[in-house]
């Protein structure tokens, strides 16, 4: 365009290796330890979820660790041999927020389980009430407040905006409404993976707004990225409605362009204000005389 112009539980079997990140429910870990070679004969056949070691081998937000084994506590002792009791623990495991998949529960004999886990990934955050709360790519609100937006390999998770208060009544494990909030969230995962880790820790945090996608007009700035020292971002309208309007891919080279010109050094060059609704996008500097912009 020119200026003209719920988690359900899955029967996996066992989880691919491939698959991140896993978890490994070990339970009564001790007492296996302690009793295996006996076992057996003793007739020691019964897990006890409340007695649980829980290992999971990729980083992840360690306060879900209360969550888990608040769940496996409310659970009673089970004999290895109850195919529907050990069922009834991968299905409480899988009502759980941040959980994605859960596969088969496989014995270790002679008394504890082997359940592995798929947990979710933050993909964005929003606000809620006083603080930040991150969401899954499927919209779920996963648990675990945050003063700040976190960061993954990617750059700083983007705040979905509006920040409005609308969400003000969503706890974790509900899911983000229609609306602007669950909009931007689909444009985040469009614009994230294009954009290279470079620009977006140039760029620092932003909150992507598209409350006013669906009015963006050539004097409207439809999509408004928000970032840090009040820079602003006119982005236009979403990639799945914007026809006639520069692609998703030349908007995001171009937000890289004005990234680098934040870099620290000799050719740092601050600005306020871009617009990459354009083939050639419009920016202001930040010693331009000022001009206002919403």
């Amino acid at each position: 365009m020119s200026k003209s112009a719920q988690p359900a539980r899955s029967r996996l079997g066992r989880v691919p290796v491939w698959v991140p990140p896993v978890v490994c429910v070990a339970l009564a870990w001790w007492a296996m330890k302690v009793v295996a070679a006996d076992a057996p004969q003793a007739g020691f056949t019964t897990v006890d979820p409340a007695l649980s070691t829980l290992r999971f081998d990729e980083p992840y937000d360690q306060r879900w660790n209360r969550h888990l084994a608040a769940a496996l506590a409310k659970l009673p002792k089970t004999d290895v041999e109850d195919r529907h009791g050990l069922e009834r623990i991968g299905d409480e495991i899988a009502l759980l927020p941040f959980v994605d998949q859960v596969g088969e529960v496989r014995v270790l004999w002679p008394d504890s389980l082997d359940i592995p886990v798929k947990l979710k990934k933050p993909a964005a955050c929003v606000r809620v009430r006083q603080e930040l709360l991150t969401v899954a790519g499927d919209g779920t609100l996963l648990p675990g407040g945050h003063d700040v937006p976190p960061h993954d390999e990617q750059g700083f998770l983007p705040v979905l905006g509006p920040n409005d208060g609308r969400l003000d009544n969503l706890v974790p494990g509900d899911k983000l409404p229609a609306g602007p909030h669950a909009e931007a969230l689909r444009l985040s995962q469009m614009v994230r993976p294009e954009l290279d880790r470079e620009a977006s820790l140039l760029l620092g945090p932003m909150v992507i707004d598209a409350s006013q996608e669906a009015q963006a007009s050539k004097d409207q700035p439809g999509v408004v990225l928000r970032l840090e020292e009040r820079r602003l971002v006119w982005f236009g309208r979403a990639p799945w409605t914007s026809v006639g309007e520069t692609p998703l891919k030349v908007k995001v080279e171009n937000l890289e362009r004005a990234a680098r010109l934040l870099e620290p050094g000799p050719n740092m060059k601050p600005w306020t204000f871009l617009d990459v609704r354009w083939d050639n996008p419009d920016i202001v500097y930040a010693d331009a005389p000022e001009t206002k912009k919403d």
